[in-house]
């Protein structure tokens, strides 16, 4: 009988969204009577967002090169890897003895990320086999350029697993692509069930504008890779004079991370400067301030996704830019498509149209929370009945 699950994940990231997905799962597993012990893939022990050194400009250039030499960088990462696994083993080991499962919750984990996750995972699952515990991967996202090297410890880890399931019918089908024969199961991201802080209101107030660092708009839309900081101040100077004509304030803000928080202070001054009446929230020092903030707003543009899915589970209506294809994927997959929004519309002349078109569409679609609610509910039991039929 299980009483006790480890939840494995990105739990403790500065990208504090990512909490988000922990909380989620923590609190439907408690509901149920479950004990849970976190265990971060990164050996974090708590959130840490208190880097303030500032971030040095790359220059555009920069990703080119380093796509070019992934290869050498994956071998060095390995290398890295082989001296801290004795460690990992260690301290992973004596977490697990205390649980009865293992869940690997959430995020977009089954990723090649220059093969950072996926011997961590294969680990994870390694030494729960040795100590008989069953594994079970929940709600994960999978990623896109997937190396061979990946995909096979990614196989590994399916293996032992005794449930499987993806936040989004793309995730399902790359899986496939590489494993087949692997049983997956497709349910919202876990974050959307993220009970809410607040109950939602109609009130058209204040627009929470999530700002991510332009070194991701770079490095993941190719039409973005010359993006310069002029023409990044001016989307978002767009977005809040849009907001403004409909009598709506604005307030900058961002998800913890310290290259975000970098940009989004370039942001409040460009809006400054262009006469924009903006406020500006501090950067979240622990996830319950990031909730906090949200739940403040009426709503939300955001260029991070976990802020625009935890607004969404808050009854916001939402605009979310899409610079990677998770993105589209995770709003379909509960009929909300069009809270999601190319990335490229940086560049429009007037992306302000198409914010505002997906805000008062997602104002009508709140209800599909619930729906989404009740997918990770329905998913997580499935997962649960699984693992207990396996111990």
């Amino acid at each position: 009988m299980i009483r006790t699950v480890a939840v494995v994940g990105e739990i403790y990231s500065a990208n504090l969204g990512d909490y988000a997905i922990y909380k989620s799962v923590r609190l439907l597993l408690e509901e149920k009577g479950y004990r849970v012990v976190p265990i971060d893939l990164s050996l974090r022990m708590a959130c840490d967002t208190s880097n303030n050194e500032k971030i040095k400009r790359r220059p555009a250039w920069v990703p080119w090169i380093i796509n070019n030499l992934s290869l050498l960088r994956k071998l060095k990462v390995l290398a890295s890897w082989k001296k801290q696994a004795p460690h990992y083993k260690r301290v992973w080991s004596n977490l697990l003895l205390e649980c009865d499962a293992v869940i690997i919750g959430g995020g977009q984990l089954l990723t090649d990320n220059m093969l950072y996750f996926p011997p961590r995972l294969r680990l994870i699952s390694e030494i729960a086999g040795e100590q008989d515990k069953p594994v079970a991967v929940f709600g994960c996202g999978v990623g896109k350029n997937l190396g061979w090297l990946a995909q096979r410890m990614h196989r590994e880890l399916f293996d032992n697993c005794t449930y499987i399931s993806v936040r989004d019918r793309v995730s399902a089908t790359r899986i496939k692509s590489y494993s087949q024969g692997t049983d997956v199961h497709v349910s919202p991201d876990p974050a959307f069930a993220l009970p809410s802080e607040i109950a939602g209101t109609n009130k058209r107030e204040l627009c929470g504008l999530n700002v991510i660092s332009i070194d991701v708009l770079r490095n993941s839309v190719p039409a973005l890779r010359r993006l310069s900081l002029e023409q990044y101040g001016r989307f978002w100077l767009n977005a809040a004079a849009g907001l403004k004509a409909l009598g709506m304030k604005s307030v900058v803000m961002t998800n913890g991370n310290v290259k975000d928080h970098e940009d989004s202070l370039f942001v409040y001054d460009f809006l400054k400067e262009h006469n924009i009446d903006i406020s500006m929230y501090d950067r979240p020092e622990n996830p319950q301030m990031l909730f906090n903030q949200i739940a403040t707003l009426d709503f939300m543009v955001s260029s991070r996704m976990h802020a625009g899915i935890i607004s969404f589970s808050y009854g916001k209506p939402v605009a979310t830019l899409a610079w990677d294809d998770k993105v589209p994927a995770v709003w379909e997959e509960i009929g909300v498509e069009n809270a999601s929004l190319k990335a490229e519309i940086i560049l429009s002349s007037n992306p302000w149209l198409s914010i505002h078109e997906s805000l008062e569409s997602t104002s009508l679609l709140l209800d599909r929370s619930g729906f989404a609610r009740e997918g990770v509910r329905t998913s997580l039991t499935a997962c649960l009945n699984a693992l207990e039929r396996a111990c």
